[in-house]
């Protein structure tokens, strides 16, 4: 590219700065409401010499915002991608034709592997909360990602708002970034080469080894642009410095995106910056809450303490047994403040309740809350399926901005390094073409599935389940072995303790068996037992005085007459 083409970029970048301004000034006000550390707004001037920035300022009258915001980020973290879960797995949508399933499926959970490891390894989850943070308070958060090729693994660095520019495609969709870098002469060195930064006057000279300087990075569409960059890959990455404008320092082609960024909503009227964050939509009530928890403070200390009434001029000894002299006109007397303070108290607990829905608190702590009552099984499940429905599209917007680039980027990195352990040439080709799917399987996610396509099918069984009360006949039409599965499958449940419908047909067979034996064993004894009966009553003597004893007497009577005839 030439020096014009430079030129019309740094221009379009000085326009983007000046459309940010009033994104910038509401940020402020928030984080000066929130006092959180990951949204200081650190100064250029802190970044170039070093210096640490001040602590943040945590003195805020009042903590709901800056808490709701950190149960939320809480709640994202642990449903979506916590460290201790399996929270994703790699498909395909399509691949080479020559590649087998099982090639396919081998290389797949290979690199599964090392993703996992990866991430595990990295400083990706620490950043990950940054990024969730930074959207939900200001809107829009986002993170580079790049090779730490000196250890083999991923960097992940959160941007700070001020520090980027953002330009939407024609679909709302974030296109191209701009990002301001801080580098030191030796960190200049190791990304740019010693040869490039030595035609840079200022850092040349720089002897101080904590001085930093300002580097540019453009990352966009090769389609976007006319000048061309050698390589191959669909986007391109433009690096100059600030104190030498005149000619980039590094010019590359890539094949993925290495930045995701993520915005709580996009703007129906059009715009670069995310709009309707919980912070962006509480800060009125933040304004007010902090407000009435002083106001509440002060007249409580005055209702509480009172004050004193005296002369003008009188000087008043205020200790325990002390004497006050007073020449004559003059007076002094305490007076008792009253009021009623509940009008405050209902205010301000309504502001705190408005800060905690928009933040969706009671959403993440359905399970934990004690509301009113404890809950029953089938309410918490009601409970978390209301969750989940009411943060379906954060969900969306979270897979498509931030998970779906940075895992097509991470795939790619892995299968360009050396940690795929025993990879074969078949594993290889199948890589060129394929056109990975990933497949979300976190608590979110997977409880979203459930709540869409499981919870009709649990409906409809629950249905039957309360018409064989009247006719158990209908339970027939119920397929639960197919039920069974669908409810492992939705669950994400551990493959081993579903067994297969071939061994549970085995065990069905085997118990009925054993069933219809013991039937049979049943059946022989109690046709035994009838017949010992029968002949214990036929072999015992009649008892006294009944029909039998008459009816055997009777017998022996005619047996005798019988014997003197003859």
């Amino acid at each position: 590219m030439d020096k014009q083409d430079l030129i019309e970029i740094q221009s379009i970048q000085k326009e983007l700065e000046n459309e940010k301004s009033s994104y910038v000034t509401q940020w402020k006000d928030i984080m000066k409401y929130m006092g959180t550390a990951y949204g200081q707004n650190i100064p250029e001037s802190n970044k170039r010499t070093g210096i640490t920035p001040p602590a943040p300022n945590y003195l805020l009258t009042d903590t709901t915002a800056s808490t709701a915001s950190d149960t939320l980020a809480n709640g994202v973290e642990g449903y979506a991608c916590g460290t201790s879960l399996q929270w994703f797995d790699y498909g395909v949508e399509s691949v080479n034709e020559d590649a087998t399933d099982e090639v396919v499926k081998s290389l797949l959970e290979k690199v599964k592997k090392v993703a996992y490891l990866w991430l595990q390894k990295s400083n990706f989850y620490p950043t990950f909360r940054q990024v969730i943070r930074s959207g939900c308070d200001l809107g829009t958060g986002g993170f580079y990602f790049t090779m730490d090729r000196k250890r083999g693994l991923p960097k992940f660095k959160a941007f700070n708002l001020n520090d980027i520019e953002t330009i939407t495609n024609e679909f709302g969709e974030v296109e191209t970034l701009f990002r301001k870098i801080y580098l030191t002469k030796r960190e200049a060195i190791r990304y740019f080469g010693e040869e490039k930064i030595n035609k840079i006057k200022t850092i040349k000279q720089c002897k101080d080894p904590r001085e930093r300087f300002v580097f540019h990075q453009m990352i966009s569409p090769v389609v976007n642009w006319d000048f061309t960059v050698p390589g191959d890959g669909d986007w391109l990455s433009i690096y100059w410095s600030e104190d030498y404008s005149k000619d980039t320092i590094k010019e590359e082609r890539l094949r993925y995106k290495p930045y995701a960024i993520f915005r709580w909503e996009e703007p129906i009227f059009g715009g670069n910056w995310g709009v309707d964050s919980p912070g962006q939509l509480s800060l009125p009530a933040m304004r007010f809450v902090n407000l009435l928890v002083e106001d509440m403070i002060m007249l409580s200390e005055l209702v509480a303490k009172g004050h004193w009434k005296k002369t003008k001029g009188l000087k008043v000894n205020f200790r325990a047994g002390g004497v006050t002299e007073l020449e004559s006109g003059q007076d002094y007397a305490w007076q008792q403040a009253t009021g009623d303070l509940s009008w405050l108290a209902e205010h301000i607990s309504y502001y705190r309740a408005v800060i905690n829905d928009i933040y969706k608190v009671n959403l993440f702590l359905t399970l934990t809350m004690n509301l009113d009552r404890t809950k029953t099984a089938t309410e918490v499940a009601g409970l978390s399926q209301e969750r989940e429905v009411l943060m379906q599209s954060f969900w969306s917007r979270l897979a498509n901005q931030i998970f779906e680039p940075l895992h097509e980027w991470l795939f790619m990195q892995i299968c360009l390094s050396g940690d795929l352990r025993d990879i074969t040439n078949d594993e290889l080709a199948a890589i060129e073409e394929m056109d990975l799917k990933i497949d979300y399987i976190s608590p979110a996610y997977m409880a979203q599935k459930r709540a869409f396509e499981l919870g009709p099918t649990l409906q409809w069984v629950s249905d039957m389940l309360q018409l064989s009360q009247v006719n158990p006949n209908i339970l027939d039409k119920v397929n639960f072995d197919a039920l069974a599965n669908i409810d492992h499958s939705s669950r994400n449940a551990k493959i081993e303790a579903l067994i297969s419908d071939e061994d549970a047909n085995k065990a069905r067979q085997i118990r009925a068996q054993l069933q219809s034996q013991a039937n049979d064993r049943a059946l022989n004894e109690q046709t035994l037992g009838n017949l010992a009966s029968a002949y214990d009553k036929l072999t015992k003597a009649p008892e006294a005085g009944s029909i039998a004893e008459s009816m055997a007497k009777s017998d022996e009577g005619k047996s005798s007459g019988s014997g003197q005839s003859a």
